[in-house]
């Protein structure tokens, strides 16, 4: 009698299948890990010039930053000297909703360099690599 006994055929059968599940949601299980590792490393390694809209001819800029699972594309509006507004045209973020009020704070007190709303830091960096880059593509534009 060679013939399995139908139970011993289904049991096996469903043991291949919770290993292959197992497998497949450790590898991502990995995979998540060193996307969310090299999304924390570029954030920390985020660095800012201090540029200052006082330097930027008027205009509307356009700058963006990805961090992997952040990003932003900014648009950034100077006149006199002045920011008169910062939008985000696309924002990718996780929990980082409230990080939106730093748009206002930016414009408020004239610069980049505001402090960050706790529960949001990364995406605050984002936005403010994002918005930085935009005065910085101009300052480029001018040679």
């Amino acid at each position: 009698m060679n013939a399995m006994n139908p139970f011993f055929r289904r049991r096996r059968l469903l043991g291949a299948i919770v290993l292959v599940l197992l497998l497949t949601g450790g590898g991502f299980g990995i995979y998540a890990l060193f996307r969310v590792r090299a999304y924390e490393q570029k954030v920390a390694a985020t660095r800012f010039s201090g540029i200052s809209p006082t330097v930027v001819k008027d205009g509307v800029y356009h700058g963006e930053y990805d961090a992997d699972l952040i990003a932003a594309r900014a648009e950034v509006t100077v006149q006199n000297g002045k920011l008169t507004r910062i939008r985000l045209l696309d924002y990718r973020h996780g929990r980082g909703e409230t990080a939106l009020a730093i748009l206002d704070e930016m414009v408020r007190r004239q610069r980049l360099d505001v402090d960050v709303i706790a529960g949001a830091t990364n995406s605050c960096i984002v936005i403010r690599k994002a918005a930085e880059l935009a005065l910085e593509s101009a300052r480029s534009r001018d040679g």
